[in-house]
């Protein structure tokens, strides 16, 4: 089964909604699968080769915003960057796999699912075992108050669970929350943002994730070890320079989000495959009764949602 994400930002029990489903097996994808098979045949893990310079940590004088998805990384070797195009490849090659030839929204689902569990498996093999624990625990939201980059199958996913496990009244007050986030930061840019001191619609008042089992890739992906940087990241905008993420998981998390695109555009051609900002897409996928079908069938359901119209990028 796939690994358990690092990300601690997680209720027990999240009031409605139901604990994170199982992963589906490495066996479900003949690509990731194989990802894995070459791996434990010709590249050990850098800390098991005692190659220290090439362990996956982070250092906080070589960052950057990756402009694909805007996230922040860390400068990488080449032995770094030569992992994460195998896993951006294998992540491509899994889309094309599952979705052709006929893509359909269950297949969608699986394709997410998929996508999620290999970066969580990607990660737990590459982790050093030396690095230092990440400060993210149970209840800390600081990072929750940013826009959010997401492809169309992580909102359809969304949507799907928020469907299928609350009440009307608790959709009515998900529903409201959504929208009123929506309304307030539609439009803006990463650093005005900053000035609208609303969370995440998904976040419970103890700072719980409520859609945890499905929050986004780039959520799962986001770590810090310095609490006290995320404080002041809260406070007054999360600066490219300002956190230091676990490695790993950075390299992992984007070259997957980066394949799954990639495989989504070649998969789906017709339909619209920028990167999305969180709460709009929702906002906009909660308004149709089947969005999965309106994508696959290329109407532009998200073209007042793409995250480059909210100054991201």
């Amino acid at each position: 089964m796939w690994a358990r994400s690092l990300s601690a930002r997680r209720c027990a029990e999240p009031g409605p909604f139901p604990s994170r489903p199982p992963r589906p097996a490495l066996a479900n994808s003949r690509s990731l699968q194989q990802f894995f098979n070459i791996t434990r045949a010709a590249e050990r893990p850098w800390y098991a080769r005692g190659m220290p310079s090439q362990r996956p940590r982070a250092n906080p004088k070589k960052m950057r915003t990756d402009q694909r998805s805007g996230v922040v990384v860390t400068e990488t070797s080449e032995a770094e960057l030569r992992l994460q195009e195998r896993i951006r490849q294998a992540q491509q090659e899994a889309v094309s796999e599952v979705l052709l030839p006929t893509p359909s929204p269950d297949l969608l689902q699986r394709v997410i699912e998929d996508a999620d569990g290999f970066a969580e498996a990607a990660t737990a093999k590459h982790l050093d075992p030396a690095s230092p624990p990440v400060a993210c625990s149970t209840g800390c939201s600081h990072c929750c108050y940013q826009l959010v980059s997401v492809s169309a199958p992580e909102v359809f996913r969304i949507v799907r669970y928020l469907r299928a496990s609350t009440s009307r009244i608790q959709m009515e007050e998900v529903v409201g929350r959504v929208r009123s986030l929506d309304k307030a930061t539609r439009g803006t840019s990463l650093k005005a943002r900053v000035n609208i001191k609303k969370p995440c619609a998904f976040l419970s008042a103890d700072g719980c994730c409520t859609i945890y089992a499905v929050r986004p890739l780039a959520c799962s992906e986001f770590t810090s070890y310095d609490v006290q940087a995320c404080k002041r990241g809260k406070r007054i905008g999360f600066k490219p320079f300002g956190l230091i993420h676990e490695k790993a998981r950075m390299i992992a998390f984007n070259a997957v989000r980066q394949g799954l695109q990639d495989g989504l555009a070649i998969a789906v051609p017709e339909a619209d495959t920028n990167w999305l900002e969180l709460t709009a897409a929702v906002s906009t996928a909660l308004d149709h009764a089947a969005p999965e079908q309106a994508w696959l069938s290329g109407e532009n359901i998200f073209a007042k949602s793409h995250l480059s119209q909210s100054g991201n990028r």
